[in-house]
C-alpha cells in the first residue's frame, strides 16, 4: 500500500484542529484540497478516519487509532525535513579552522565571536598545526580554511587565496635585559646563548631557524616551548629573549613591559595568507565575508 507522507500530514492536521478550514490555513492549501486528501486516504486504507459534526471534523475509532500510531513518526520526518532545510540553508553545521595561537587570538577571534553570534548552530573547530601541516590537511578536505605565512607557495588555480595581514617578526626582551645589551655590538653571541623558542613544529621557529642560517647564527637554545605565550613569561621572567611577531606582543610593547631588540639582523617581512577551496561553501563565505568586513575597517 502506497501512502505519502503528505496525505498522512494532511490527515494530522486536521485530526488536531478538528476542522478542514483551519487545516487549509496552516498547510496553506485550498479546502477542496484537503477534503480531496482526506477521501484520498480513506480510499487506500478502506476505513473511514472522520465523521462531520456541529463542533467540525471529529476522528472515528478507526481515525483515533491511526492517529495514534502515527503522531510520532509524522513529527519525527517533519523535524528532519526542517533539519534538511537548516543544512542546505547553512544553519547548522561545521567549519575546521587551521590557524597558529597568535592568529587565532590577534586576527581571527572578533570575527568568530560575530560569526557564532549570526549562526550559532555552525560549530567552529579551530586546529592549530604547522604551515605545512595544515595546508596539506586542507588539500585532503579535512580543514575548511587556513591562515598560513605567505612563505607556503600555494596552488592559486585550485584555491581562493587572500592577504590576511602583514606581520614583522623581531626579536624581544625586558627593558632591565634590553639596557644591558644596549652597548653590546656582537648580537650574534647573544642570541646564540639566551634565547627562547617554539619547538620545531612552529612556522615561527622554522622562519627563525632560517633568519639564523641565513645570518650565520647557530642557536643554543635556553628553553624551549610549544607556544607563543610561554615565550612571552619566560622573556619577562629575564630569562631570555625571545622571538615573535610584533602583532601578538603588542600589548606588551605598548605597555613596555617588553622592548624590541634591534640586533641589526636583516629579517624579511611575511604576511599572513588565507587559503580556502574555491568551491561554493556557503559557511566558508560568509565567515570569509565577516573577515573581510574587518580587515577593510581594521576591526580586530
Amino acid at each position: 500500500m502506497d501512502v505519502s507522507l503528505d496525505l498522512l500530514k494532511v490527515f494530522k492536521t486536521v485530526a488536531f484542529y478538528n476542522s478542514i478550514s483551519r487545516a487549509a490555513k496552516v498547510l496553506c492549501v485550498t479546502q477542496p484540497s484537503v477534503t480531496k486528501s482526506i477521501k484520498k486516504l480513506e480510499s487506500k486504507l478502506n476505513i473511514t478516519l472522520f465523521v462531520r459534526e456541529k463542533n467540525g471534523m471529529v476522528l472515528t475509532d478507526s481515525g483515533k487509532a491511526l492517529y495514534r500510531y502515527i503522531l510520532d513518526s509524522i513529527n519525527t520526518l517533519e523535524h528532519v525535513e526542517e533539519v534538511a532545510h537548516s543544512i542546505k540553508n547553512t544553519d547548522i553545521g561545521k567549519i575546521k579552522i587551521g590557524a597558529g595561537e597568535s592568529i587565532t587570538k590577534s586576527f581571527l577571534k572578533k570575527t568568530i565571536i560575530e560569526y557564532k553570534k549570526l549562526y550559532p548552530g555552525i560549530t567552529i573547530e579551530l586546529v592549530n598545526l604547522g604551515n605545512e601541516q595544515m595546508y596539506n590537511e586542507l588539500r585532503y578536505g579535512k580543514l575548511d580554511l587556513i591562515f598560513i605565512n605567505s612563505t607556503i607557495i600555494v596552488n592559486k588555480n585550485r584555491y581562493e587565496v587572500f592577504k590576511l595581514i602583514d606581520i614583522e617578526d623581531c626579536f624581544f626582551t625586558t627593558p632591565e635585559m634590553h639596557e644591558k645589551l644596549k652597548n653590546v655590538t656582537n648580537i650574534k653571541s647573544i642570541l646564540s646563548q639566551s634565547m627562547i623558542v617554539q619547538n620545531e613544529t612552529h612556522d615561527t621557529r622554522t622562519f627563525l631557524d632560517y633568519i639564523c642560517l641565513k645570518n650565520n647564527i647557530r642557536l643554543k637554545k635556553n628553553i624551549v616551548v610549544d607556544r607563543h605565550s610561554l615565550i612571552v613569561e619566560f622573556v619577562k621572567a629575564g630569562l631570555g629573549i625571545g622571538f615573535a611577531t610584533k602583532e601578538y606582543i603588542k600589548n606588551y610593547l605598548d605597555s613596555k613591559e617588553l622592548v624590541v631588540l634591534d640586533t641589526n639582523i636583516d629579517i624579511e617581512k611575511r604576511h599572513i595568507n588565507c587559503v580556502y577551496r574555491n568551491k561554493k561553501n556557503i559557511r566558508v563565505n560568509r565567515f570569509v565575508d565577516l573577515l573581510k568586513n574587518n580587515i577593510k575597517n581594521n576591526t580586530f
